[in-house]
């Protein structure tokens, strides 16, 4: 690609888009007597997961049969060609010049590449566009390389790192270290193929031979852009030991290499530092992957990285590291690789309590960055040494490896329970993902959802095109999309995926009964069973008659462009002999009236052409088709009847007619949008919906007659193509799944809520069947062991084998049983609510005597008792705090725990209460309960947007309707900047609904706060923020104290004389440092917030409270359910005037100077 500058700006745009460019990626190969090499290079060529790429190879004039080697694999592959070199190293000193693709890279001969090297620059080259070449490391081995990851180990020498101490490679060659590799690493150096590249040669016999061209790349490739290293093994090399390149190596020849390019950038002005180090900080957690058997692996894994101790910029650099893969920190539960670091702080003891903690079979690496700090001279402990002695009285096969003080231990765990009363779901086989198509570009990142599509056993061609274009379309967005058999689905796909989507009604029972969670699109050709769909979460279609029949949801289809799309050749002027052409496209002919469409056509004698599955013949409205069609004079009648056209034949059909007829009663169907896209006038069934670009028509000749005759009497043929083009242009496949996004997050909700909570206590109940925890309280053969660790009661039944016992869960407060079971020994029960009840749960004889009884209010006095907050936002932990202490106090809890997102603000104010945080394991406690912003349900025994938030939390937790408490936090800095009296404001949020969105208010307000005396001082964290065309800022009149830490910001507020502010974290601070409040917002109702000391202004007599209403989507920062892209958007706030809040500041005034 020679106009990289143009490209690298397309770039951009479509990185904002989600949407990655398939590179064609050239491996350039310069042979010497390397014949025995070459199947082997070939196969791991050949295997790579991105497929657009081509393999030059290259005889250098070679002594044995390589030649005929290379044009043997030649053969193979029309991706693989040779050329002739004509001088000797012309293409090893210079790979581009054989290259046709974007990317090139040379590739040698006896070296292989892992499974996803090629996809992995295709990957990184999108996401930072502005990269000129890219840098992966190797594993290097001595003679013979691992064919597998089984023997990934074997003959090991060790890893190939690159120094991050240059800033440019020649600060490195200048160096000239004995470690030549710390320099630029003998990479897989990968570069963009410009045009006028040129490596400089240096011929052999002049004295200063040189052999480094891979040295040659770095420094003249710097020159050219910047390079980046991507901390991934990318390839599997052999020592160089006996290779021309080792043995002719010439320290004068590197120092020729440094000297000339010295030479060269004299005149050259060169922005420093030449690499771009995003992922310099995430070293050490990189180099823990290097050596492993995941580099091998083409699937998807989940990967758990403990004791790394990141922050949330470490994490999110993590994840685009491994963007193909799943990334947790500090989870023990079901992951497939772990990676444990040996922190300089960490005794060994702690690693082996750490590895005790993972129960599943898996693959861990135990890593240390630094050997040499962890002796002790004085005290002759060798931490390492400890460690590895401890592994070895545990019983862990490890392969282990010290190089330049970085320390490997690899094995499998062995420590697994026993778990052989255990039985997953569904056994079977994780089968590899299939691609979807591979034409498309496909965005691997993934930001959003994971999405498994159940493969349809009733299946027509519409439902599978429609299957394939979501599929697409979630791919587009970034999102990992597959689909399987519902027999192939795993316990591990059931923790994988977010949403499993059903396309086949029939299989609902099944999956019920293998407790899969799902949601079923009910597709146009269905056969409807209501029964079946109360199996389903959430049941969706996209076809309007069986909608509005069944009350289903909306799932929104779409059209691609690069199917359908309009060729503007349409002769739209109708005088004779350009005649209006008519076609229909009908999915389902068995209930069709498609005939009418012909019916019509004969009555006005115009072209048309039909369109239909293959027919039954015996079909009755196959045989109405056959009749209407036998009524055309077939020597002046235009008709065509025809069946199973390709999207490509249908496209041109669509840009040869003018009309589209559908008689298909769902108003937006399939084939009708794909119509509109290409600028035809559509005629349809759209019932009582008003869509711009189509004729309502009802099924008869009469109307499809007079509708016809309308549209070109009165020339509104180009008035409705334009309509129906913009229409379709905003019903693309993309914009579709953002509509279908609400479905999938209330899916989730839903999922976890209720159906995966069932695979949960499974798990959970058998783990522990045998390591009985203290929370069992035993009778003599009648007892039952209680589970709350996730807030929901389990109840295990150990009593005499054979009989029966009836196990009751009664609400102690209301005296309600809203669950009871007959249970055998060691059968379990369980009720689904995860917030607290006051639980009394009994078991009794078949005569209603009780046996044992749990109390659980006596037990949750002594019990390790946790509370969790699901929420990062300010606003959700200040409202939630003071909730937890009530709860504390109201249960006599001794020993409590609580994770927030700012533990340091409430530590010395609730000292009673023990604070970890938000990531802490939930084994190490005996009950839990999780604070979410969910909807009434398992989590939640109240709706969240029909309380205030602070009673969200006390309802949870057992205190609904507790009297309104300001959470108390610690300020821990002094304001001192202001000498007069001030007003703090926070006008900045997270979304433009909740802002004041009225125009110059601030600016006004400011004014009139001034001339009361006072000092005005805006305190958000960023002086503008939002997205343009919604771009908010800190008014010019007034002062500002931004980009600074939340302690300083609570100092400035806390000796503020009162605080304005809008529905944000800020307001509830001020809430909390006992500040009068005056409160902006249309964007909730007042009871959401808190009451006291605040002034709360809303407007209602417009639009408001639609937070209390319709779920928030927060990725759409113009979010307005009512009224988005409408005068009336935020008219909540719009409409809130200056005046108004003028008066409540007077108010506020008065009342601080009455006090």
């Amino acid at each position: 690609m020679e106009n990289w500058e143009h490209y690298s700006h397309i770039m951009k745009i479509k990185n904002e888009r989600k949407i990655m460019y398939n590179f064609k990626i050239s491996i350039i190969t310069s042979c010497y007597n390397a014949e025995k090499f070459l199947d082997e290079t070939y196969t791991s060529i050949i295997n790579q997961t991105h497929d657009n790429w081509e393999w030059v190879l290259i005889d250098d004039f070679s002594e044995d049969n390589t030649k005929q080697k290379i044009n043997e694999i030649c053969s193979r592959d029309n991706r693989i060609k040779t050329l002739e070199a004509k001088t000797k190293k012309q293409y090893w000193w210079n790979p581009q010049k054989a290259a046709t693709g974007d990317l090139f890279f040379h590739h040698d001969s006896d070296d292989s590449l892992l499974p996803k090297t090629l996809q992995h620059a295709n990957y990184f080259f999108n996401k930072f566009p502005d990269v000129f070449f890219l840098h992966f490391f190797e594993n290097k081995f001595t003679d013979t390389l691992p064919k597998n990851e089984k023997e990934y180990t074997n003959n090991f020498l060790e890893n190939v790192y690159l120094s991050t101490d240059n800033d440019s490679f020649l600060e490195g060659f200048e160096k000239l270290t004995t470690f030549r590799t710390d320099i630029f690493g003998k990479p897989t150096g990968i570069m963009k193929n410009i045009k006028g590249l040129e490596f400089p040669v240096y011929d052999d016999g002049d004295g200063l031979e040189c052999s480094s061209n891979d040295g040659q790349w770095c420094l003249v490739g710097e020159e050219h852009g910047k390079w980046m290293t991507i901390p991934r093994t990318a390839c599997l090399v052999r020592r160089s030991g006996g290779t021309e390149q080792f043995t002719k190596w010439n320290i004068r020849g590197e120092a020729k290499l440094v000297i000339d390019a010295q030479k060269r950038r004299k005149n050259l002005i060169l922005e420093q530092p030449r690499n771009i180090k995003y992922f310099d900080e995430i070293y050490e957690l990189a180099e823990s992957v290097y050596l492993n058997t995941l580099n091998y692996q083409s699937e998807r894994k989940t990967l758990s990285f403990l004791n790394f101790d990141f922050d949330e910029i470490k994490q999110k650099k993590t994840k685009v590291l491994f963007y193909d893969h799943n990334i947790v920190f500090d989870d023990y539960k079901n992951c497939d690789y772990y990676f444990l670091n040996f922190r300089t702080e960490n005794e060994p003891s702690e690693i082996i309590s750490y590895l005790s903690k993972i129960k599943n079979k898996s693959k861990i690496t135990v890593f240390c960055y630094n050997t040499h700090l962890m002796h002790n001279n004085k005290t002759g402990r060798d931490f390492m040494q400890e460690l590895c002695d401890e592994l070895n009285k545990k019983g862990y096969q490890y392969f282990f490896n010290i190089q330049k003080n970085r320390f490997f231990a690899l094995f499998d765990n062995i420590n697994v329970e026993d778990n052989s009363n255990y039985k997953p779901v569904i056994e079977s086989e994780i089968v590899k993902n299939e691609p979807i198509e591979k034409n498309v570009d496909i965005v691997i990142e993934k930001d959003s959802f994971n999405i498994l599509h159940i493969n349809p056993e009733n299946t027509d061609d519409l439902k599978d095109k429609i299957i394939n274009d979501t599929m697409i379309s979630e791919s587009r967005a970034g999102y990992e999309t597959t689909s399987k058999d519902y027999i192939d689905i795993t316990q591990n796909d059931l923790q994988k995926f977010d949403v499993i989507v059903n396309h086949d009604i029939q299989l609902n029972n099944k999956l019920k009964e293998l407790y899969i969670p799902f949601m079923t699109v009910v597709h146009e050709n269905d056969e409807l069973d209501e029964t079946l769909l109360e199996k389903s979460l959430i049941n969706v279609s996209y076809k309007q008659d069986i909608k509005k029949k069944l009350d289903l949801r909306h799932f929104s289809i779409g059209v691609y462009k690069e199917k359908y799309f309009s060729k503007e050749t349409r002769n739209t002027k109708f005088v004779f002999p350009n005649v209006p052409k008519l076609i229909c496209v009908e999915r389902n002919i068995e209930k069709s009236y498609a005939h009418l469409s012909l019916i019509a056509a004969r009555e006005m004698h115009l072209p048309i052409t039909l369109i239909t599955p293959n027919p039954n013949t015996e079909c009755e409205q196959y045989k109405t088709i056959q009749l209407a069609l036998k009524d055309f004079d077939t020597e002046h009648d235009q008709v065509e009847y025809l069946t199973e056209v390709t999207d490509d034949q249908l496209n041109d059909l669509y840009n040869d007619n003018h009309f589209f007829i559908s008689l298909n009663e769902n108003y937006m169907s399939y084939d009708l949008l794909n119509a509109l896209s290409t600028g035809m006038v559509c005629l349809g069934l759209t019932v009582d919906k008003t869509v711009p670009g189509i004729e309502t028509i009802k099924p008869s000749k009469k109307s499809i007659v007079e509708s016809l005759r309308n549209l070109i009497k009165e020339n509104k043929y180009e008035q409705m193509s334009s309509l129906g083009l913009n229409f379709s242009k905003r019903n693309s496949w993309d914009f579709a799944l953002e509509r279908n996004k609400i479905n999938y997050q209330d899916f989730i909700s839903l999922k976890n809520n209720v159906p995966l909570s069932m695979k949960e206590r499974l798990i959970d109940v058998y783990e522990n069947t045998e390591n009985k925890t203290e929370n069992t309280v035993k009778e003599v053969n009648h007892t039952s062991e209680m589970n709350f660790k996730e807030g929901n009661p389990i109840a295990t039944l150990l009593s005499e084998e054979g009989k029966e016992f009836n196990v009751v869960f009664k609400n102690k407060k209301t005296g309600e049983i809203p669950f009871s079971t007959m249970l055998k020994h060691n059968h379990w029960a369980a009720v689904t609510e995860k917030y607290f009840i006051p639980w009394l749960i009994y078991v009794e004889d078949t005569n209603g005597e009780i046996l044992f009884e749990y109390d659980f209010i006596e037990e949750i006095k002594k019990r390790k008792t946790h509370v969790y907050f699901d929420s990062n936002s300010i606003g959700d932990n200040m409202a939630w705090m003071p909730a937890v202490e009530e709860f504390r106090k109201k249960y006599n809890i001794k020993n409590l725990t609580c994770s927030t997102f700012f533990n340091g603000l409430f530590e010395k104010n609730y000292p009673e209460i023990k604070f970890v945080d938000p990531n802490t394991g939930f084994n190490d406690f005996e009950i839990q309960y999780r604070i979410p912003w969910l909807e009434k349900g398992q989590f939640n025994p109240l709706d969240c947007r029909e309380t205030s938030l602070q009673n969200v939390c006390a309802s949870i937790l057992g205190c609904d309707g507790m009297t309104e408490v300001s959470a108390k936090i610690t300020v821990k800095e002094k304001e001192t900047l202001f000498k007069r009296p001030y007003v703090a404001i926070g006008m900045q949020s997270t979304a433009q609904a909740k802002y004041w969105n009225n125009p110059g208010g601030w600016e006004k307000l400011t004014d009139y706060i001034q001339k009361k005396g006072y000092d005005v001082v805006f305190v958000d964290k960023h002086e503008h923020f939002g997205k343009e065309p919604h771009m908010n800022s800190n008014p010019s009149n007034a002062m500002k104290r931004n980009e600074r830490t939340l302690d300083q910001t609570i100092a400035t507020i806390a000796g503020s004389e009162f605080f304005i502010g809008i529905g944000s974290g800020l307001s509830w601070i001020s809430w909390a440092l006992n500040k009068e409040v005056i409160l902006i917002s249309g964007f909730s109702q007042p009871f959401s917030e808190f009451q006291n000391k605040c002034t709360r202004i809303i407007n209602t007599d417009v639009c408001h409270g639609c937070y209390n209403r319709v779920k928030l989507d927060p990725s759409n920062w113009t979010w307005c359910p009512d009224h988005e892209g409408t005068d009336r958007m935020f008219e909540c706030t719009k409409n809130i005037s200056v005046e108004t809040v003028c008066n409540a500041v007077d108010n506020v005034i008065q009342k601080l100077t009455n006090e």
